[in-house]
Parts: C-alpha cells; sequence; structure tokens
C-alpha cells in the first residue's frame, strides 16, 4: 500500500510518516485480524486516521503544551514532527477520537 502525497494529510506525510504509522496503531482494533482481511482491515483503519489527520494538527495548535511551536502567527510543522511532543498528541488524539 503506497500512501501518496495529497492534501488530506496536512504535514504528516512531509515531515513525520511514522506518525501516521502510529496513529493508525493507537486506535483500537476490535476485528479478529486474519489472513483474509488484513488488507482490507489495514485500508479502513488508515482511511479513518486519514479523515482525521488535518483535524489533528489543528487540535496540535490548539494545544498549550505547544505554544513553543509557534513561529510568530505560524505554526512551525518542522520543528513540531521533530520535537518531543508528537507521540503523546497521537496517542490522546486518536485514541479520543
Amino acid at each position: 500500500m503506497k500512501i501518496k502525497d495529497d492534501k488530506d494529510w496536512g504535514y504528516g506525510i512531509k515531515y513525520k510518516r511514522m506518525a501516521i504509522i502510529a496513529a493508525v496503531g493507537v486506535r483500537n482494533i476490535e476485528e479478529e485480524i486474519t489472513a483474509e482481511n488484513v488488507n482490507s482491515l489495514a485500508r479502513e483503519k488508515i482511511d479513518a486516521v486519514k479523515m482525521k489527520w488535518k483535524l489533528f494538527e489543528e487540535w496540535t495548535q490548539q494545544q498549550e503544551k505547544n505554544k513553543m511551536y509557534f513561529d510568530g502567527e505560524a505554526f512551525d510543522y518542522d520543528k513540531y514532527y521533530k520535537g518531543g511532543e508528537l507521540n503523546s498528541d497521537i496517542h490522546t488524539f486518536f485514541r479520543n477520537n
């Protein structure tokens, strides 16, 4: 499965593709994973994360702890994706959404 760079992924593809994989892994998979359904489940879970990725990026900007990533009025995604808050933000946001 190839994830291509497109507008629905915000800055995730550009800066940190593994963050997308982490978000997929955080979401609960209630179905039994079998050889027959693994590909369709993977696509379903990736699509679910994709639908929320830009909301996630907007949400990160609203978190007080992420104010340090603002450069003037613009949010510096390069620094954010390389910084220390990404993993905890993924867990917080994608476990609750």
